[in-house]
């Protein structure tokens, strides 16, 4: 798929802002608007837009989801039970939607682990690592 980037930097002349939902925003590039379709704003913390395969070129079309999840602990949360309904509701989605075509969830997942345990790699050289990583990869300094 190739989405081209002409104008890119430009302000912003080229986009098209589609919707908005308390804190979330989706523009798509005018030249792209033709594909994209709005299609579910039932929460306000979720967006679902489908881009069509035909435009873009795809073998199936592609429904995608901005979401925002506050976190678990949060006064809102909490509150409102936000979470639940969200949860609930991306489940159903999503098994609707990948029946017969593909899906991608994007957002502000508030994805945490509570552990002692480190959940990442600390030392990015280590020999036994060589097998995992691809040849041109470059190790972060900190």
């Amino acid at each position: 798929m190739n989405i081209g980037n002409e104008g890119a930097g430009s302000g912003g002349q080229d986009l098209l802002k589609v919707v908005e939902k308390r804190g979330l925003a989706v523009f798509v590039k005018k030249t792209l608007i033709g594909g994209v379709k709005f299609v579910d704003k039932s929460l306000s913390d979720m967006l679902w837009f489908k881009l069509d395969h035909t435009y873009f070129g795809l073998k199936r079309d592609l429904y995608i989801c901005f979401v925002y999840i506050s976190p678990s602990n949060s006064s809102y949360t909490l509150r409102t039970g936000m979470d639940k309904e969200i949860f609930e509701k991306l489940e159903t989605d999503i098994s609707n939607f990948n029946s017969v075509d593909e899906v991608v969830i994007m957002g502000d997942l508030n994805a945490h682990i509570e552990s002692k345990e480190i959940d990442f790699i600390c030392v990015e050289l280590n020999d036994h690592l060589e097998d995992f990583l691809p040849p041109n990869y470059i190790a972060d300094n900190v």
